[in-house]
């Protein structure tokens, strides 16, 4: 990852808010991201490999192996 690219944006807001689920939409209107169904897709990718958290359709939070702030 890059600093200060998307991804780390991304696990930023998500480890400030930790106890906290967060939709694409929430997310991308927080980080000003304009094509929120790539950047959808890009969520669902992260997560299906583990580097999200999904605990229910449409909702991502820091996953569950996360040593803060190491992820």
């Amino acid at each position: 990852m890059n600093p200060g690219s998307r991804v780390d944006r991304v696990f930023a807001l998500l480890r400030a808010e930790p106890d906290r689920s967060f939709t694409p939409s929430e997310l991308a209107r927080t980080l000003k991201i304009t094509n929120i169904n790539s950047f959808s897709v890009q969520l669902a990718t992260r997560a299906r490999r583990g580097l999200l958290g999904k605990p229910e359709r449409g909702r991502y939070t820091v996953p569950n192996n996360c040593p803060a702030p190491a992820c």
